[in-house]
């Protein structure tokens, strides 16, 4: 391996240095091979009912909202009733048709 020419620092040899390069590369070789499968892996989402589901249940399963949105969906679903269509929850500011359309399948207005 031809490693760039530099200036070892004080008290290791370009040697040591050299060998600790190759080693740290070993190391990240074999950490990111190990938390390949953790980082590569979407998380699990599943069908749910809006109606009924908590804030962490809603924002697990809809791709594109977070804990804080889920949250407003819970506190919107409180002060106005359950929700008839999925398409209702645009009236919460920041969810739009695309978040709507791309999650559909998962979102239920009542239990099966």
């Amino acid at each position: 391996m031809n490693l760039p020419r530099f200036v070892a620092p004080v008290g290791l040899s370009n040697r040591r240095v050299a060998e600790l390069v190759r080693r740290a590369g070993a190391v990240s070789a074999i950490l990111l091979a190990c938390a390949g499968s953790a980082l590569a892996a979407p998380p699990e989402r599943e069908a749910f009912n809006v109606n009924t589901a908590d804030a962490a249940t809603i924002a697990r399963n809809i791709k594109g909202i977070g804990l804080k949105r889920a949250e407003q969906i819970v506190e919107y679903r409180k002060q106005h009733g359950p929700f008839t269509d999925a398409y209702e929850l645009m009236a919460i500011k920041g969810i739009g048709e695309r978040i709507i359309r791309n999650n559909e399948s998962r979102i239920r207005l009542r239990d099966r």
